[in-house]
């Protein structure tokens, strides 16, 4: 079969290679996946130049994110049956990403794809989405009426925790760079966006919030965004870390903290079991359905674009999701 190694630690355009290897082995507790899309993300780039947490040994396959059909279960797997579509997270740790024509993943890292969902979307749909939920309802507890801010809001966790946001009654402020991303971020349902090229996003958050603060904020941006959240937000506001798209972690000001009875609430979408997390797909499935939910799609490339499409990925060329047509399983019938 056809996969994607990456060969040296670099840019992405510049260290990978297509190359034919055999088929995966399948262990017991797996499933051996016919690879339809793959959404790129920025920990896939970061992988390739070796500084991401989780980077494995060279030559790997990047890709976390994927969806396809069901084509063989290995001992023990009992979660799905052969012809099942399924969307999530690859074995790129192990380095056997999803930018292959077939995967081999634990079918606990699996979850049904939706009736009306297609490969695209459901490619774009487990991390951004379930990150969202477990951020705002499991750990951030928003209630309906309370003000969220979203930074980074143009991207595909920041799309996402919009529109899971206004499906939750919440009044989401979101901040972006730049008209484009701003239209974007107005287009998810954002009722407030702040250019923060154009203007100090803390003064413009006070100003909608006429002077009182938001109540939750969702942070994939990290560094001088994270510190500074403290500074618009309500007492007894509550943030969330999500990454650090910046480059690095923030810093708390543990005054603001104290003076203000904020709270700090880590947000990863692991370490809940099985049960939780099916229950938490079953609700954003349900929003899928309804129509609250739609991920952003910025473009969808052929399998021999990967390294361009993923150097645009490293080099923030892109607004929203950009995903990768790998050609197996089903394609779905949604848009």
């Amino acid at each position: 079969m056809k996969a994607w190694h990456v060969t040296a630690h670099g840019a992405p355009g510049d260290v990978m290679s297509l190359v034919d290897v055999a088929d995966p082995q399948l262990p017991p507790g797996h499933v051996l996946c016919e690879v339809s899309a793959v959404a790129l993300g920025l920990p896939d780039t970061l992988m390739c130049r070796d500084s991401y947490l989780l980077t494995p040994r060279l030559p790997f396959t990047p890709g976390q994110e994927l969806t396809g059909t069901v084509v063989a279960c290995g001992l023990g797997a009992r979660l799905f049956e052969p012809g099942d579509r399924v969307l999530g997270v690859s074995s790129f740790i192990t380095g056997h990403g999803a930018l292959a024509e077939r995967a081999v993943v634990p079918e606990e890292q699996l979850y049904r794809v939706g009736e009306s969902m297609s490969a695209q979307q459901a490619a774009a749909f487990f991390i951004a989405y379930h990150t969202g939920y477990v951020g705002l309802v499991t750990r951030g507890k928003l209630v309906a009426g309370e003000t969220l801010l979203v930074h980074g809001g143009a991207g595909g966790v920041g799309t996402a925790a919009i529109q899971l946001g206004k499906a939750l009654g919440a009044n989401v402020i979101a901040t972006a760079g730049g008209p484009h991303k701003v239209a974007v971020c107005e287009r998810m349902g954002a009722d407030t966006v702040i250019d923060h090229r154009a203007r100090d996003f803390v003064e413009a958050v006070r100003e909608a919030t006429d002077m009182r603060g938001v109540d939750l904020v969702y942070d994939p941006v990290g560094g001088d965004t994270y510190e500074r959240s403290f500074e618009c937000m309500a007492m007894l506001g509550r943030i969330l870390p999500i990454g650090f798209a910046s480059g690095r972690w923030g810093r708390a000001p543990m005054d603001l903290v104290l003076m203000n009875n904020l709270s700090i609430v880590g947000v990863l979408p692991n370490g809940f079991g099985r049960v939780a997390m099916e229950r938490n797909h079953d609700a954003l499935l349900d929003l899928f359905e309804r129509g609250a939910l739609r991920p952003h799609i910025d473009a969808t490339v052929g399998f021999e674009e990967v390294p361009v499409a993923l150097q645009r990925v490293a080099d923030r060329d892109s607004v929203g999701r950009i995903v990768v047509r790998v050609g197996g399983g089903s394609d779905g019938t949604g848009p």
